[in-house]
């Protein structure tokens, strides 16, 4: 079966596949946190503590015994508001390897893209091909039979029928080297756009 799926359709399953591409999303992502984590130091921050202590003793005389507690909370609250700029330099490299990382994701997109439209094209070309030798195989098979019918009634040759077979064997070569590529190209195309498993053949 010959049949290739559209570029756009390919793209989309390379998209939801390929764990290159998604690895790359993840970075994007943990980059971009990370400028909210440098950002965090610029603003203030609060502790809150609560303290809870009982001490008892026992004694043999009846005023002895001591039995005593105590209960502390509170809050606190602190801002760095000067660090010599050291967050704001932490901000903006954070920033910058986010769009690095951002940059990275489009840039292999771009690649998919490519590949994808380039094993598109050998796909199509190698389709082609095929449907057309499969055409020179019939008018090849065609002439060998003419061939052997002159031969037969007195008009023709061995040498037409030894041509004839030539051109035969010819067109089935090509036929046969036109799915091999085919079937290259296709093993390729599973691989650029994550799959493991064939296309399913188009319904008529």
């Amino acid at each position: 079966d010959y049949h290739v799926p559209g570029v756009e359709s390919l793209y989309e399953e390379a998209l939801a596949h390929r764990m290159d591409l998604q690895s790359t999303e993840h970075t994007v992502e943990a980059r971009q946190k990370d400028v909210t984590t440098a950002t965090a130091a610029a603003w203030p921050s609060v502790d809150i503590f609560a303290n809870l202590s009982q001490t008892e003793t026992d004694s043999p005389y009846r005023f002895g015994a001591q039995k005593s507690g105590s209960n502390s909370f509170g809050w606190q609250a602190r801002w760095n508001f000067f660090d010599r700029l050291q967050t704001w330099t932490n901000r903006s490299q954070a920033k910058a390897q986010a769009r690095i990382a951002e940059y990275q994701l489009q840039q292999a997109k771009l690649n998919v893209q490519v590949e994808i439209r380039q094993l598109h094209n050998t796909l199509v070309e190698a389709k082609e091909r095929a449907h057309v030798s499969r055409e020179t195989i019939i008018q090849s098979e065609e002439e060998l039979r003419l061939a052997s019918e002159r031969f037969r009634v007195g008009a023709g040759t061995t040498l037409d029928i030894i041509v004839a077979q030539a051109n035969l064997a010819n067109s089935q070569a090509q036929e046969v080297g036109a799915l091999c590529d085919f079937l290259i190209a296709q093993s390729m195309m599973y691989r650029a756009v994550g799959r493991t498993t064939a296309w399913a053949a188009p319904q008529e």
